[in-house]
């Protein structure tokens, strides 16, 4: 209870002061001169004369200034221009160069001293010069000063018909007159180019936040309500607009209407409401009453968008400071409450400006609007330094509990890899265990039993039991150098398979060709493969040596590409009198052995037999190969 106590009269006291900065902020005005020329008489008549020697039988009414055309009676005032005469008395003390300096005017002045032109502040032709918020100073040559009473005859070209105005005309010596004009220049000027080109930063800078968090939609709106508000400022900067009256006008109308709609969206998404039903209705709606004011005529165009259109964009803007206020009390919530402060601040500128435009208020105090946005800035900004403050410890805090997170979970990580690699070391030796004695047990193990059986059967025939030992031996060997060939070297495995086959076939009269080139390594060529493809070549071998009656046995290798797919080929030939084929009679079992062993390990085997001999091809598939292989030679065996 306590802390909502301070929460409410805190922010009770801040709306109070807000409110009191902004209605007395209403009374200031620029010091004038303290050596200032008293006028006899001021004048007013409304006329398109465009020179002092054309203003013949007028009508000339008494004025005072401030003075505002709508605020008169004269048939005339649905012109959009008139002309003001000011009798001066002449000063004593001449020496001194006098001015003449218009602080306000809607929208163009020319100034004539005694029937001569002094000062003009631009064209008065379509597009007019604006001068609403920009002074007009022009000095008074002494040569021009007559003796008795001068006369001041002053132009001004209005807004539009019906509607101008003239603050006052201020007489004093040049150097008085030139601070005070550099003053209200800076004041309505100045600051505002300042404000603008924050504005235009602040804008661009939430935009590029947007764009690289396009989820954190509140910074674009904010970004565009900023850069709308920036185009909306080069009404009071820009004194020679480049395109004609009517469209610049609309464009400064609509512009502070859609800077409401952009901070209606943002105002939503800052409380953390989601109302697109809402928001569409009202951004259609804003949007066609914009455009329908280009459809008016002149006379209805500013009738539209100073009674009607700045009544919408008032409530509008009414609407979202309610908005805030209602949320930052539910929300107690401090930076809606002070988003809400700058709205307040904004609407009571906002009302002024309305009044001014409607002629309820005089242009000689200018226009306020422009004065809430270094408010909105700072709030916003400090509001942004503090989220990103916030954004950036939180994921500092992060940051170090990702980097502890992930530091427990490399340890158990590493923990877990070794067991796998132990499990994985114990499932491999396993297996190479099991492959180890399957080998034995088919191979020579087999002819072992075989010889046994022999033996103990009384066949003790010693070139028979001779035969048998020497085929287990040759089996152990081979299981021997299939070990030795692990690592994917198929020509290491090939260079014993020579050693081991080549005196064989010596003793038998046999030529050993060997064509064996440089191939790449085989991916998972182990001594599982290598054992088998081993087999194979030796039971070619003995085929040969048993049935083929052949003079020479050929090893070679070489790589090819088939299908886009890259292989070495493995190809083991002789020059006998091939594979005697007999329908009635099965494959052997010589052939049907290698067959199987090929397919175990995953090697296409094609046989090809005729009367010139056998051959044996071995595809094994790899992923890539050199193109710069050479041919190991060596001399036939």
């Amino acid at each position: 209870m306590k802390n909502h106590a301070q929460f409410t009269t805190g922010w009770a006291l801040a709306y109070l002061f807000v409110v009191i900065f902004a209605l007395s902020s209403f009374t200031y005005s620029i010091p004038g001169p303290e050596h200032r020329i008293n006028v006899l008489s001021v004048e007013y008549t409304p006329s398109t004369a465009t020179h002092p020697s054309e203003l013949i039988n007028v009508n000339w009414e008494p004025a005072a200034f401030p003075h505002h055309w709508g605020n008169t009676d004269h048939q005339n005032t649905s012109l959009d221009e008139a002309w003001y005469r000011v009798m001066m008395a002449t000063p004593a003390q001449t020496n001194e160069l006098l001015g003449i300096l218009l602080p306000s005017i809607t929208m163009n002045a020319a100034i004539f001293f005694n029937g001569i032109e002094i000062g003009r502040g631009g064209q008065f032709q379509d597009p007019v010069a604006r001068h609403w918020v920009q002074p007009l100073l022009a000095n008074i040559p002494t040569t021009l000063i007559q003796p008795d009473t001068n006369e001041i005859l002053i132009r001004v070209k209005g807004l539009h018909a019906g509607h101008g105005s003239l603050s006052d005309v201020i007489i004093a010596p040049q150097s008085e007159l030139y601070d005070m004009h550099e003053t209200i220049e800076f004041l309505r000027v100045g600051v505002v180019q300042m404000i603008t080109a924050v504005l235009i930063a602040m804008g661009l800078l939430a935009c590029l936040l947007w764009s690289i968090r396009r989820q954190e939609t509140i910074y674009g709106y904010f970004g565009l309500a900023n850069l709308i508000w920036a185009v909306h400022n080069l009404n009071v900067l820009v004194r020679d607009i480049p395109i004609p009256t009517r469209i610049w006008e609309w464009v400064a109308y609509a512009t502070i209407g859609y800077f409401g709609i952009a901070m209606m969206h943002y105002t939503h998404r800052f409380v953390g409401q989601c109302l697109p039903q809402r928001e569409k209705a009202i951004t259609l709606f804003m949007l066609l009453a914009s455009l329908s004011l280009l459809t008016l005529p002149e006379d209805l165009f500013y009738f539209a968008a100073e009674q009607v259109w700045y009544l919408i964009v008032f409530i509008l803007g009414a609407y979202v400071i309610i908005k805030l206020i209602v949320e930052g009390w539910r929300q107690k919530h401090n930076e809606i409450q002070a988003l809400a402060l700058c709205g307040v601040l904004i609407l009571i500128y906002s009302a002024h400006d309305i009044m001014v435009f409607l002629g309820f208020d005089g242009w000689e105090r200018g226009l306020y609007l422009h004065y809430a946005a270094p408010v909105l800035l700072g709030v916003f900004g400090s509001i942004l330094i503090r989220r990103f403050v916030a954004s950036v410890t939180e994921t500092e805090v992060l940051n170090r509990e990702l980097e502890q997170r992930v530091e427990e979970k490399s340890k158990q990580l590493e923990i877990n890899f070794r067991r796998l690699n132990k499990l994985e070391n114990e499932k491999l030796l396993a297996q190479e265990r099991e492959r180890i004695t399957r080998d034995m047990h088919d191979g020579m193990g087999g002819t072992l039993v075989s010889t046994l059986a022999m033996v103990e059967a009384g066949n003790t025939e010693a070139g028979r039991i001779k035969e048998s030992l020497r085929g287990a031996l040759s089996d152990m060997r081979l299981m021997i150098d299939s070990l030795d060939s692990a690592g994917g070297d198929l020509l290491t495995m090939l260079g014993m398979f020579r050693e081991r086959v080549a005196p064989q076939l010596h003793n038998a009269g046999l030529t050993f060709d060997w064509q064996v080139r440089l191939v790449p390594d085989i991916p998972e060529f182990g001594p599982e493969k290598a054992l088998q493809i081993m087999r194979i070549l030796q039971e070619f071998v003995t085929n040969t040596l048993k049935h083929a009656q052949a003079r020479t046995i050929t090893l070679s290798t070489e790589t090819r590409e088939e299908a886009g797919q890259h292989a070495v080929v493995l190809t083991i030939r002789d020059d006998g009198t091939g594979i005697q084929k007999n329908p009635h009679k099965p494959t052997g079992y010589g052939l049907n052995n290698m067959q199987k062993r090929a397919k175990l390990i995953n090697v296409a085997l094609q046989l090809d037999s005729s009367s010139q001999g056998t051959r044996i091809i071995l595809t094994l598939p790899i992923e890539t190969f050199s193109e710069n292989t050479t041919e190991a030679t060596a001399a036939p065996a």
